[in-house]
């Protein structure tokens, strides 16, 4: 029969009977039996063939009294957190040490029946410390979440990951055809070195007026109304001076055309670009902004600062943009020769008080605190994923001046700035950049025949430029908060599975299948949203506390 249960006088249920029975409250989760009389071998061995991982049972009937001390003494231990195995062997010893004489021999009845890897069933201690505890790491869980929060704060780790998240995702962009049909808002003027060889210029540094004023006439003469120049005239050129700033009086009482600036931000918070004594212009109808910052971040306003003490070059472009389409309708500030109050702080108190254009344009508290750790956490990047030919014109400067062939640049903005030469920034080579993953694979995907040619400083400002333009801020989900929420929804999934046992097969198909799931979301979250959603560390964080699971077997 399996074994019998007598449940009264003259009546005995065999364990066939309730088979049926058993296997349905297996499989909603009984995980341990215990028939505490008689002889419970045959019971034990039916109900293991059931799939029961776990029985105890008395090899030999006991007199009706030792049944129930032993379970007054099991269910003590099993109160005590004990496991089964442990609390059967509490129990047979209470009963060879405080019953020997009373019940001899007892204590060698009961036997747990049981799967090698079975996890012993254990009443789980619940309170609010119990619970921490199990959340709370295991020491190889420490070690591996450590090493990754270690490497997550890294700043060359994560300008490494950051380039190649970049790279994956301009791969994405272009095999699913999501690109902006938009056309490129910028004219990027590049001094380059066939520029300078034509012009006869050399030594650039400080870079020649006369030439930056050609440039000037020229954009002039084809409606420009926006130039930005990323030069800095902090230093005299007494013979050439007057031209160049000829050339900009001209352009202002033609047109008006906007001019702004480059400058750098110094320690004080003010800036220092165009230099008073050389009268090349002036504050009440050209602006000036700060063109330092971080390669690959936007460049934004610090939460205490306001613009008329210092405001970004790429910001005042975007903002002159969006004013000078504005100024058809509204009475807005423009430059003009007659003004006599400075031309930025009108420019910045309008777009204050009238226009939407400053709304998510300041650094926010948690990368504010962050910085001083050497962190960017949460500051906008500069989206390279998108091609650099819809985000800006390259034009050489030789080429502006030569051909004549040139439509109206009357709805560009256009930014004059150094194409690559070696001697370019304020130290020799300081304004060119490695290039970016991305920008490289764009070069080759769409012939733009710029190879060997660094990235410049002028090309980050553009980019910067068209994303004020078209409200592109990328915000980056940090690394460390990333890998902390990846851990803590991998233990929960591990405790959730901690009473299973999971096949290390399926774990691992599960693994797959889900991170491959994440990086498609993340990749498309980027595209749709511009939120960027670390994937490596995060997946590394997942597979390594799942699959230091103990519970997992062949």
């Amino acid at each position: 029969t399996g074994g019998e249960l007598a449940i009264a006088p003259n009546i005995a249920l065999s364990i066939t009977e309730i088979a049926p029975q058993l296997t349905i409250a297996k499989d909603k989760g009984l995980q341990f039996a215990l028939f505490n009389s008689c002889c419970g071998l045959s019971i034990a061995n039916s109900l293991i063939d059931l799939g029961l991982s776990q029985v105890a049972v008395m090899r030999e009937p006991i007199h009706n009294q030792v049944a129930q001390v032993f379970l007054v003494q099991f269910l003590k231990a099993l109160g005590d957190y004990q496991n089964v195995g442990k609390a059967l062997q509490t129990a047979s010893k209470y009963l060879k040490q405080e019953q020997n004489l009373t019940y001899p021999s007892a204590y060698l009845i009961p036997s747990l029946f049981c799967h090698p890897d079975a996890h012993l069933f254990q009443i789980e201690p619940w309170g609010w410390r119990e619970q921490l505890n199990r959340w709370l790491p295991t020491k190889a869980e420490a070690i591996a979440l450590g090493s990754l929060c270690l490497l997550s704060i890294l700043p060359p780790v994560q300008s490494f990951l950051l380039d190649k998240r970049v790279l994956v995702q301009s791969i994405y962009r272009d095999a699913t055809g999501q690109l902006p049909s938009t056309n490129a808002p910028v004219t990027l003027v590049h001094i380059d070195e066939e520029s300078l060889t034509k012009a006869g210029i050399a030594n650039p540094v400080p870079m020649d007026r006369t030439y930056l004023a050609s440039l000037i006439d020229r954009l002039t003469r084809l409606d420009s109304k926006i130039i930005g120049i990323d030069y800095l005239f902090d230093r005299t050129q007494p013979q050439n001076d007057p031209i160049l700033a000829r050339a900009i009086r001209n352009a202002v009482e033609q047109k008006p055309t906007w001019f702004v600036f480059g400058a750098l931000k110094q320690i004080d918070g003010q800036e220092n670009g165009v230099a008073a004594e050389t009268n090349i212009a002036h504050p009440n109808w050209t602006v000036q902004g700060y063109t330092d910052g971080l390669p690959g971040y936007m460049t934004l306003l610090p939460a205490s600062e306001q613009c008329e003490t210092a405001c970004p070059f790429a910001y005042l472009l975007a903002m002159v943009k969006t004013l000078e389409v504005e100024s058809i309708t509204k009475n807005i500030p423009q430059p003009n020769l007659a003004n006599q109050t400075d031309l930025r702080a009108r420019v910045y108190e309008y777009a204050n008080n009238e226009s939407e254009f400053l709304r998510q344009t300041r650094l926010t508290p948690i990368t504010t605190v962050s910085q001083y750790f050497g962190q960017q956490w949460l500051r906008p990047l500069e989206d390279f994923s998108l091609p650099p030919d819809l985000v800006y014109n390259r034009l050489s400067a030789w080429q502006l001046l030569e051909d004549n062939q040139f439509a109206s640049l009357q709805n560009q903005i256009v930014i004059i700035g150094s194409g690559g030469y070696p001697e370019a920034g304020l130290t020799m080579g300081s304004d060119n950049f490695v290039v970016p993953s991305a920008i490289a694979y764009w070069r080759i995907r769409r012939d733009l025949n710029l190879t060997e040619a660094p990235f410049t400083g002028s090309e980050l400002l553009a980019y910067m430029t068209h994303h004020w333009l078209q409200h592109r801020l990328v915000i980056p989900i940090p690394q460390l908060g990333a890998v902390a929420i990846a851990f803590l929804i991998a233990k929960g999934i591990k405790l959730s599975w901690e009473k299973r046992n999971v096949r290390v097969k399926w774990l691992l198909i599960v693994l797959f299948s889900t991170t491959a799931i994440y990086g498609l979301l993340g990749l498309q979250l980027y595209v749709s949203r511009a939120i960027l959603i670390p994937w490596l560390l995060p997946s590394m964080a997942i597979w390594i506390c799942l699959l230091m699971s103990k519970d997992s077997h062949e």
